[in-house]
């Protein structure tokens, strides 16, 4: 199905963002690479999907969600 609108439906967006973070498909390097059993680099996570643009917000943001998990 070739509709580029439908990258507006969340569920489309979020199965296309999912995808290309496990899997690399954006930039060639996977989320895995920066949070893994070893280390939890949420600034430069943020690469793989656009760049470093509000990364330190969003790495606020996930560690606020990563203490909810996790306590």
């Amino acid at each position: 199905n070739n509709d580029p609108e439908k990258v507006t439906n969340p569920d489309v967006a979020y199965q296309i963002m999912s995808l290309g973070m496990t899997h690399g498909l954006f930039t060639g390097v996977s989320l895995a690479n920066f949070i893994n059993k070893f280390k939890c680099d949420y600034i430069n996570a943020r690469k793989i999907i656009n760049g470093l643009d509000k990364s330190s917000l969003i790495a606020g943001y996930a560690k606020v969600f990563e203490t909810a998990l996790t306590n």
